[in-house]
Formats: C-alpha cells, structure tokens, sequence
C-alpha cells in the first residue's frame, strides 16, 4: 500500500514536470513560427521600403561603390 501510494505521488510529480516543459516546448515553437510569420511578410512586403529608405546608413555606406552614368563596351564604337 505504502508503495503504491509513493509511486503514484512519483508519477504524478512526473506529469507536472512533463506538463511544465510541454508548456514551455509549445512556447518556444510557437515564438519560432511567430518570428517565420513576421520574417516572410516582412520580406514580401515591406522590405524594398526599407531597403529605399533615407534613413538607411547602409546607402551612405555604400553610395561611393556607384558609379553613375552609362556602362559602355569599350569594343563597341559609340561615336557613329
């Protein structure tokens, strides 16, 4: 009887601490999907006005690297 009673109370202590990381595992993944959601519609929608922003440092970064103008071929005579 004693027995019994001891491996239930274990047994039930075991459902509690399963149900707590279950909670906690469910959490996790669900903030995963949440960040994946949030990610792709970013991605989809809002990133070229990001991307085009003024306010974005990477373009003053970068703004040296372009070259304005036309590309030309210098094998091709484009005085004709």
């Amino acid at each position: 009887m004693r027995q019994k009673d001891e491996m239930e109370r274990t047994e039930n202590a075991r459902a509690r601490s399963n149900r707590h990381i279950l909670w906690l595992t469910y959490g996790i993944a669900a903030l995963f999907i949440a960040m994946a959601v949030y990610f792709g519609w970013f991605i989809q929608f809002k990133s070229e006005n990001v991307i085009g922003s003024s306010y974005n440092a990477r373009l003053d970064l970068l703004s040296d690297r372009v070259a304005r103008g036309i590309e030309r071929d210098p094998r091709f005579d484009y005085e004709q």
